[in-house]
């Protein structure tokens, strides 16, 4: 598995296509990068 990375953080895309590969909930047609934390937030 591919992931494009930018400060040792996936990229918010990265996240949609290993989500949308892997998970059965339709189409990620929106994803992004919210906040840095202890953990890494996404929405898609």
């Amino acid at each position: 598995m591919h992931l494009d990375i930018a400060q040792s953080t996936p990229t918010a895309n990265s996240i949609a296509a290993f989500v949308q590969t892997r998970y059965g909930l339709g189409e990620v047609v929106e994803s992004e990068f919210l906040r840095r934390s202890f953990n890494q937030v996404y929405r898609l």
